[in-house]
């Protein structure tokens, strides 16, 4: 039947269109930049911890007369920017954290120590770490609907150009209505389905666990690395500065141009090497330092920011996928999109020649149209046999 022909032929047509196409305009090329803003959403609420106490706050005054003059004072938070580590220059963007909501090394201090049950003094609950994450993925929920609403607005948009340029000329019979009935009921199924998906998703990533062990141990030690050199440098920056600037030279103790700084820093190099102690450099001198009593702090900081950099990636690979899976390619899977469609129009059927034949029928202009130039032609045909006749 010409109905079935016409479904499978749009069904071919959609399922490539569904499958990716070379065009500027193509379904995938269109949810590209929702998806690339997906991403940068949730790059962002990466946890911006700082290595120091909470700055104190700076005091305004200003005078406000009310007959008699009197001060107040306001008080504003000191926020400041502060660069991106480093080491991930080479998989994101580096720049500086904007310092609306800081984390302060004091504050997860007071968090862990107020979380110790039976624990020794020198071992915290993994319950701080583990709320500090849940606390960075409850953020995750309205990029992930935010992408799932892009993606199937789009692929509604483009799914009803394919329906109108297979089907417009067949709305008088209610083929085009049907059509598209039929097919946005079952957009909204797979759009169910889909947001079922999406919140499994967020589920499985509020528990925190990861089989990468590697990725997660390198990013640990370096973002601890990282936290004690911004540690260092706000408590003693001086020092480590002086001794970054530090060059050997054996002979400072009896020169005297040498600083003092530097003949000091030679006095202490040269006595651990008559102790046996080499291969010492005036940067390692900060170790002897006392410990810091952060450090705890900087341990749960550096764990959180670890695993955030594991599970964002995973997570902003596997959500646009699951919506690729489940929304767009499931349109087309197994064929269930033709025989949603044959089922709904009910072509197959006991009765299904006279739908069929009522699905087809043509509006009255063009069926006025048709028959003025059936007419016409039959009065060529008859005019042009009276004149072989003539001929003959």
């Amino acid at each position: 039947m010409e109905i079935i022909h016409l479904v499978a032929g749009f069904t071919r047509h959609l399922s490539k269109h569904l499958e990716g196409t070379p065009d500027d305009g193509g379904l995938l090329q269109s949810v590209r930049p929702a998806q690339e803003d997906f991403k940068r959403a949730i790059r962002a609420t990466a946890p911006d911890f700082r290595a120091h106490p909470r700055r104190a706050t700076i005091k305004r005054s200003a005078r406000v007369s009310y007959g008699e003059s009197e001060e107040e004072e306001e008080e504003e938070e000191v926020q400041e920017s502060i660069p991106l580590p480093t080491f991930l220059s080479n998989e994101e963007v580096v720049g500086k954290l904007d310092g609306q909501n800081p984390i302060y090394i004091d504050e997860v201090m007071r968090r862990a120590d107020k979380a110790i049950t039976r624990e020794l003094p020198d071992h915290y609950p993994f319950v701080i770490t583990k709320e500090y994450i849940e606390e960075v993925i409850a953020g995750w929920d309205v990029p992930a609907r935010n992408l799932f609403d892009a993606m199937q607005r789009i692929l509604s948009v483009q799914v009803k150009e394919i329906i109108v340029q297979h089907f417009s000329k067949f709305s008088q019979g209610g083929l085009l209505h049907n059509i598209t009935v039929v097919i946005n009921e079952y957009i909204k199924q797979c759009s169910n389905i889909t947001l079922q998906r999406i919140s499994w998703l967020l589920d499985i990533e509020k528990k925190p666990r990861t089989l990468n062990t590697h990725y997660y141990s390198d990013y640990r030690d370096k973002f601890l690395a990282y936290y004690r050199g911004c540690r260092q440098a706000n408590e003693h920056g001086s020092l480590i500065a002086k001794l970054q600037r530090y060059q050997p030279n054996y002979k400072a103790v009896i020169q005297t141009s040498t600083s003092d700084f530097s003949k000091s820093v030679s006095k202490i190099l040269s006595g651990l090497n008559e102790i046996q102690i080499s291969s010492v450099k005036a940067t390692d001198l900060p170790k002897l330092l006392p410990s810091d009593p952060f450090d705890p702090a900087l341990h749960i900081m550096a764990s959180v920011r670890a695993y955030f950099q594991v599970a964002y990636k995973r997570f902003a690979d596997n959500l646009p996928m699951a919506i690729d899976h489940e929304l767009i390619l499931g349109l087309h899977q197994d064929r269930g999109l033709e025989k949603v469609l044959l089922k709904g129009l009910g072509v197959t059927g006991p009765d299904g020649h006279q739908r069929c034949k009522e699905f087809l029928q043509e509006p009255p202009h063009l069926v006025t149209r048709r028959d003025e130039l059936q007419k016409k032609l039959e009065r060529l045909d008859s005019a042009k046999k009276e004149l072989l006749d003539l001929w003959l």
